[in-house]
């Protein structure tokens, strides 16, 4: 008999979530070992998922029970803009959805916050994750580099809303 998978819920994270956020946004990069330079995000610790609730939100995908994905905003002046940062699907939920309601949910608070965009970076050697962020309608505003490297290794992007 089929049955129906559960319906993807979004939400804000609370403080006691730190742990399994961290741990989620670990998996979910370590599909990406291969990164040159290596992401960050196998440095952070739990104070620094608390961290960032402190200078934006973590908004949180739920499927049931189950946490299954999750997106640092915070606030850019400087752009006028909230920034996206941290998106993260776990592994298996790849292509399912969660994603999508995730960026659909930070673009809607930015909206409700009063921002006119969204704005964020996507590495280079991620194509599959630039394809998704421009049919979802984001635009390339520049190319950087991280520390250390002369070649370009992010990609900048904004969504006027």
């Amino acid at each position: 008999m089929y049955t129906e998978p559960a319906a993807i819920s979004i939400r804000l994270a609370a403080p006691d979530e730190a742990g399994t956020i961290l741990a989620l946004t670990q998996a979910a990069f370590a599909v990406h070992e291969a990164l040159d330079p290596p992401s960050s995000v196998f440095d952070e610790t739990e104070a620094d998922v608390r961290q960032a609730m402190i200078d934006g939100q973590i908004l949180v995908a739920d499927r049931g029970e189950e946490l299954v994905g999750a997106a640092r905003v915070r606030p850019l002046p400087e752009e006028d803009a909230l920034y996206c940062g941290r998106l993260a699907v776990a592994p298996d939920l790849h292509g399912g959805g969660v994603g999508s309601a995730l960026t659909d949910a930070v673009e809607r608070l930015a909206a409700q916050q009063g921002y006119p965009a969204v704005v964020l970076g996507a590495r280079v050697q991620l194509e599959q994750n630039i394809r998704f962020f421009t049919k979802r309608g984001y635009v390339l505003t520049g190319e950087h580099s991280h520390p250390g490297y002369s070649r370009v290794t992010y990609l900048r992007f904004r969504k006027n809303l």
